[in-house]
């Protein structure tokens, strides 16, 4: 009876030997997974975010620039506003200038009737 209870007793101890080595074994393969794949995650996501600065250090520059094109046009419609206003008050007296020779003519031919 003892013979066989110790037979028994180890029979069980394999198979809870067998069963521990399977399930160290399994950890073991899903911790090396978990790595592979930590350290993957990692590495996308590092380079995702150096791309996106990046890309938002080149928007940055391109905003900029855009904006200075945008002051130099600005500059350049408000001088040629003050270009056409300077161009029409000058016309604008050499035309009241003829409307007043044309007037004080019409005014001689006037007072001569």
């Amino acid at each position: 009876m003892e013979l066989e209870d110790a037979l028994a007793r180890e029979r069980e101890q394999r198979v809870v030997q067998r069963n521990w080595n399977a399930f160290t074994d399994s950890l073991e393969e899903n911790l090396s997974v978990l790595t592979f794949n930590a350290t993957n995650l990692t590495r996308d996501l590092l380079g995702a975010l150096v791309r996106l600065q990046m890309l938002t250090r080149d928007s940055a520059t391109t905003v900029a620039d855009h904006l200075a094109l945008l002051e130099g046009d600005i500059r350049s419609v408000r001088q040629h506003i003050q270009q056409v206003r300077l161009d029409m008050d000058a016309f604008s007296a050499a035309e009241l200038s003829v409307v007043e020779t044309l007037a004080e003519a019409s005014q001689e031919r006037l007072s001569m009737v």
